[in-house]
């Protein structure tokens, strides 16, 4: 259910996702690390002595992706968050799941002299301020979400702003979307230079045969030159999860005995590559209108004043005159 919280104000700029022609949406988790891990700004104080740099680094960013994408009266700002449950709904497909990933260390406290946890509250209490709408929902990832919402709405335009690179993707399916890192939009080039695809689509079918070691993913073919299979099995066959179970069944019955040997060795890998793309099918489409459900919208005149005070209290005194939604 949508909760229409916005005063009827015809002069703010950000609208709620339900009338919005265009969404910014931002991968939170993502931009918490960014604007609290920004040594260069690290240095920032208030009179005081508090640490004020992952704010004011929060919010140039966050005015740096306004100025650039928003258009005035149609955006909204839509912030993703990971759900806690949402690694443990992948872990009952694949026990591993991130398993080869250890817990960071924090960083805030060298940067900025104050805890992680700290820190990302801070910034959480800016983002609460503001006109936006949350996207969350018990048991997914951002990513799922992000790819449910994409799909259900594809009449809009999004503007994805995420460094990971799962996002990717996305682009095969949705000529409405534009994915942006920290070095800016997401090219043909940038996909070409990294997995030699031509097409986004493929990048699910590139990971599942050799595999993405942030998240413990398995390489199917650990010894083979990825250059003729990405020719040969990968671009040829369909972008989506029915073409990766056929270009995994063309493998296991393909002509070259070399090739079913080495998959003969990996039935275990290969079994777990079905079960993860079905599963997903499932996921990103039969359960798309409960995850959509869970976006919700609150703000108010009160809580745009807030946010002016918590500026003025980290005395970022540069942004307040330039936020656009006061």
């Amino acid at each position: 259910m949508y909760e229409d919280a916005f005063n009827d104000d015809d002069d703010c700029p950000i609208v709620d996702f339900q009338k919005a022609s265009l969404v910014l949406l931002f991968d939170t988790s993502n931009l918490l690390f960014r604007s609290a891990g920004n040594r260069e700004l690290a240095y920032l104080t208030t009179t005081g002595g508090r640490p004020s740099g992952h704010v004011f680094n929060f919010y140039k960013m966050l005015l740096g992706y306004w100025n650039r994408y928003a258009e005035f009266g149609e955006t909204a700002l839509v912030f993703g968050l990971d759900h806690v449950g949402g690694k443990e709904t992948r872990q009952k497909i694949f026990p591993d799941y991130k398993a080869n990933r250890v817990e960071r260390e924090d960083l805030c406290l060298e940067t900025l002299g104050i805890p992680q946890d700290q820190a990302f509250a801070e910034i959480l209490e800016c983002i609460d301020c503001l006109p936006h709408n949350k996207l969350e929902a018990v048991g997914f990832e951002f990513d799922d979400l992000a790819s449910a919402i994409i799909k259900q709405y594809p009449q809009k335009h999004f503007v994805l702003i995420s460094s990971d690179e799962d996002m990717w993707a996305l682009l095969g399916s949705n000529k409405n979307l534009t994915v942006v890192n920290r070095s800016g939009i997401v090219t043909n080039e940038q996909l070409e230079d990294k997995y030699g695809l031509s097409n986004f689509g493929h990048v699910l079918n590139y990971k599942c045969l050799f595999g993405d070691t942030s998240d413990n993913i398995p390489n199917l073919l650990p010894n083979i030159k990825r250059k003729p299979i990405i020719e040969t099995v990968i671009k040829p066959t369909a972008t989506n999860a029915t073409g990766v179970l056929a270009m995994v069944n063309l493998l296991e019955n393909g002509p070259s005995p070399k090739m079913q040997t080495l998959l003969a060795d990996a039935t275990e890998k290969v079994q777990f590559i079905k079960r993860l793309t079905t599963n997903f099918k499932v996921v990103s489409f039969l359960e798309i209108i409960n995850i959509t459900a869970q976006i919700h919208t609150f703000t108010s005149g009160d809580k745009q004043e807030l946010l002016r005070l918590i500026l003025d209290e980290y005395q970022c005194n540069s942004l307040v005159n330039s936020v656009p939604w006061f």
